[in-house]
């Protein structure tokens, strides 16, 4: 005996679908759709397909598309035409009125815009408005760049994982909520990225989730609707851009400022409405060359203004031979607080597994860019227990004052050994865990489980 089947939802609706609206009526028998909305002459036009189901169609079952054009949606005439069509492909409709009662929904809808909200005595968000706490702040632009080869992809996935799943991934950085993350790739394939997911899943002892990925190769401007639809239907928490350079070929017309290929993709990017973005970006030759950090990535000044929170991913010492590589993450810019201290990870990655932990920073090379703790200890790592006069010499322009005071008062970090000799306690240590963290990390977060690919 055949399963009985079940009835479509008499209930319509009337969404948000890309950057149009998508309405059922009829009992949700008929369902409109526009897209491609655009104000010329103070006229609202869209595409607008028409689908129809008949009633007590099993859910699920293909629709038949009546009509898909485009409309002048502020046009009687263009409406009334419309109807017509429609009712020459289906009589028993009262096309006229559905049409009208669609269009002005629609064009009153897009002159709404986003509402005015007061601001000053609003609750503060209990997560501190981080995605991840220390590198993704929430319904922000944040970037991570640096030059080629240094594992900036591999970070980006780490972090769409972490946030998957509820786990941290990278040392020392903690989801705070767990979702769905979109992937937009303008520099490899599925397959490529699949076995990535796998290898850090590996890596952190989990099983690997599901990343909803889009293979990009065109403007990302061009495609802002397609990606905001899926965004909709997936319930999307972070989108991935990855490389912003990419994502702006093409989109930037003959003679145009130097600023439009970055404010369009900003302008873009806030279209898709309360979203936490990271975007992956590169640096020149000149940046990459130099001892100091880069503070923007390659291109315009204007990719650095629209960022809120910015990271440089650097090789910090050559790679031994171990099968480990050692990089840094150095705060470019952050707007809503002090910029955070360089961070190393030492980063193994293989056929096999993917991971990362934590590291101090002892490249000389880059000691003028850190913070005097992180320039001390690079320095004791490389040279051995030492007096505070030997430390002074080392670090040049740094006071005496400045080092002796560090060196007393970071004593977690810092101690006298049995000669009398500064030293730098190893990471590993429990006392390089920081006073107010007692507890440590849960190794998994007590969200609900995010929504699967067949949900």
């Amino acid at each position: 005996m055949a399963a009985p089947t079940k009835a479509v939802s008499r209930e319509d609706t009337f969404e948000p679908y890309g950057l149009g609206w998508r309405a059922t009526a009829n009992g949700r028998t008929i369902r409109f759709t526009v897209r491609r909305l655009r104000r010329e002459g103070g006229s609202l036009r869209g595409y607008v397909d028409v689908e129809f189901r008949a009633n007590g169609t099993p859910r699920g079952t293909p629709s038949t598309r009546l009509a898909g054009e485009v409309v002048n949606l502020s046009s009687g005439r263009d409406r009334s035409s419309f109807a017509n069509r429609l009712t020459e492909r289906k009589s028993d409709v009262n096309w006229k009125n559905l049409v009208d009662t669609f269009c002005v929904e629609v064009e009153r809808r897009d002159d709404e815009a986003d509402p005015a909200v007061w601001i000053g005595n609003l609750p503060a968000p209990i997560d501190g408005g981080w995605l991840v706490e220390g590198i993704l702040e929430r319904n922000q632009n944040n970037s991570i760049h640096g030059d080629g080869a240094t594992g900036k992809s591999w970070l980006a996935l780490a972090i769409a994982v972490s946030i998957t799943t509820g786990v941290e991934i990278l040392p020392g950085y903690r989801p705070m909520l767990r979702g769905t993350v979109l992937y937009c790739d303008y520099e490899t394939d599925h397959d490529t990225m699949n076995a990535r997911v796998q290898q850090i899943a590996r890596g952190a002892g989990i099983d690997p989730p599901d990343i909803l990925y889009l293979r990009m190769d065109g403007p990302f401007a061009d495609n802002v609707e397609r990606i905001l639809a899926l965004c909709q239907e997936h319930g999307v928490v972070l989108i991935i851009i990855d490389s912003v350079e990419a994502a702006m070929a093409g989109s930037v017309s003959a003679g145009a400022p130097p600023n439009e290929g970055p404010s369009k993709v900003n302008r873009w990017l806030r279209r898709l409405g309360r979203m936490t973005s990271l975007l992956i970006d590169h640096i020149s030759a000149e940046q990459a060359a130099s001892s100091k950090v880069a503070t923007k990535a390659y291109g315009n000044i204007f990719k650095r203004n629209w960022v809120r929170l910015s990271f440089q991913l650097r090789q910090t010492r050559e790679d031994a031979g171990d099968g480990y590589r050692h990089m840094g993450l150095f705060c470019a810019k952050r707007n809503n607080g002090k910029e955070f201290g360089p961070v190393g990870l030492r980063w193994e990655v293989n056929d096999e597994v993917c991971r990362w932990t934590r590291e101090e920073i002892d490249s000389p090379e880059l000691e003028e860019s850190l913070p005097v703790p992180d320039r001390i200890a690079a320095f004791l790592r490389r040279e051995g227990p030492s007096q505070p006069s030997a430390i002074v010499d080392a670090l040049h322009g740094v006071p005496r004052t400045t080092v002796t005071s560090t060196l007393r008062r970071q004593s977690r970090r810092f101690y006298k050994n049995e000669r009398d000799l500064w030293d730098v306690r190893d990471l590993s240590e429990s006392s390089a865990v920081p006073d107010d963290d007692d507890f440590g990390v849960p190794e998994e977060l007590p969200f609900p489980d995010a929504p699967s690919r067949s949900e």
